[in-house]
């Protein structure tokens, strides 16, 4: 097991507060992404990025004089370093005719004005449009086709020309498009790696075409493909379906940053989508996944805090990640604060089944993108015993099929009296960043 750093003082992270670990763990070893440096000059390294990029040309080359830009940035979900990047993305297409900003919410909540400010910077909030997708607006999206798996590809209408930027007295001199878009590479638990094509489906798809695509993980007998998994892209079906979507739309440019653990971001990627999402995930699995040499009976797990605690569907790809760590019918602690509740009100509906079978049949009749996660949750839950610290309801947790503690104090109790004085335990400080093994891009 490789080492690595929980917060100062034996605390784990919890929302934007921390806690503090039990006496219990203190010899248990820490399972963490190795520690890497974050960039000490974001500006400076996306500078050279920008100039350097792989399988494009130049950011400033990429986007012509008077070409129309719109500019795809993640929202507060995902730790992107989003407003420390914009200064230097626009001063290098300055030379654009208007650029626009589209935050890709695929189907997350819409941020309210202090949120984006935050996220882009007021500067940058007060001087360009700025637009949030909606995935079930239909006057907001174009349909472009089908991918071979099937996938009904309607994407945002601020992607292309038709939007707009034609004018409705001379359509035949509306300037291109083209699309920039910006993120974070992180493992995720069944895409593979988030970041890259994923700005675009599910980020900027439409419900139905998001539904499509995430469907794709559904196996036989309610078990998820095994192509299907963390770290994993060859013959996923979910990330091979969105990058053939997002190639309809031609050329695009991506900046994506890697953040390893408790560090801030650890590099920068930028060029063609497909090829700097490669190099970011190849640099992940390089430099950022952790090793363990044997399933422990007892996992201490923290999603790392905000945002990656956020909600619920959220700190669930912590649950996923940890699970990975302990033996079959272990104990797993998780702290997330879940302050924003589930993040969805269309996952904790879904826990009306406590039957796994009854559950399985359910979701393939009628496929809904968080009864997926809903469903992976409790396929974990009847696996082995999850103990939950959070701010949700605890008769709530209880119906998850989880069980709900106030604090780590009281997960350790229940460890003693499961586990007596003989364990063998591991500490997750980032679970939702902490990829284990190198299960090989395979690409």
């Amino acid at each position: 097991m490789n080492s690595g750093k929980a917060p100062s003082d034996g605390q784990f992270f919890y929302g934007r507060d921390t806690l503090q670990i039990p006496e219990l763990f203190s010899s248990a070893p820490v399972l963490a992404p190795p520690a890497v440096a974050g960039i000490a000059d974001i500006a400076g390294e996306l500078w050279d990025k920008l100039e350097n990029p792989v399988g494009a040309p130049p950011l400033r080359e990429f986007v012509r004089e008077g070409d129309h830009v719109t500019l795809v940035v993640s929202d507060l979900t995902r730790p992107a370093s989003t407003k420390e990047m914009l200064p230097v993305i626009l001063e290098e297409i300055s030379h654009a005719g208007e650029v626009r900003i589209l935050v890709a919410l695929g189907l997350h909540r819409r941020l309210e004005d202090e949120e984006l400010k935050k996220l882009l910077g007021w500067k940058v909030a007060n001087a360009l449009p700025v637009y949030q997708h909606d995935c079930h607006s239909d006057g907001r999206l174009i349909f472009l086709g089908r991918t071979r798996y099937g996938t009904e590809v309607s994407l945002s209408r601020f992607l292309l020309p038709e939007d707009v930027y034609r004018s409705e007295v001379d359509k035949d001199k509306a300037a291109p498009v083209k699309v920039v878009v910006t993120g974070t590479i992180s493992p995720h638990y069944f895409y593979g790696f988030s970041g890259g094509r994923k700005s675009i489906l599910p980020g900027c798809a439409s419900e139905k075409s998001i539904k499509q695509n995430h469907s794709l993980i559904l196996g036989p007998e309610g078990e998820r493909l095994k192509e299907c998994r963390a770290g994993h892209l060859a013959g996923n079906p979910c990330h091979l379906d969105s990058l053939e979507a997002t190639g309809m739309l031609g050329d695009i440019f991506c900046i994506n940053t890697i953040h390893c653990g408790p560090a801030g971001t650890a590099t920068v990627v930028a060029g063609g989508l497909n090829e700097a999402h490669i190099q970011g995930c190849r640099y992940y699995i390089e430099n950022c996944s952790a090793e363990l040499d044997s399933p422990c009976d007892v996992v201490l797990a923290s999603c790392g805090g905000y945002p990656r605690d956020i909600n619920f569907i959220q700190s669930h790809k912590s649950l996923e990640y940890a699970f990975g760590a302990l033996k079959p019918g272990g104990t797993l602690i998780l702290a997330a604060e879940c302050a924003e509740g589930y993040g969805s009100d269309r996952f904790f509906p879904w826990f009306r089944f406590s039957s796994l079978p009854e559950f399985y049949e359910a979701l393939q009749e009628n496929y809904q993108v968080y009864g997926q996660t809903a469903y992976s949750t409790l396929w974990k839950a009847k696996k082995a015993d999850i103990l939950l610290v959070s701010s949700l309801k605890p008769e709530e947790v209880s119906q998850m099929s989880m069980t709900p503690v106030k604090d780590l104090a009281e997960a350790a109790q229940f460890v003693k009296g499961k586990h007596g004085g003989s364990f063998d335990a591991c500490i997750m400080p980032f679970a939702g960043d902490t990829l284990i093994g190198d299960d090989a891009l395979a690409v």
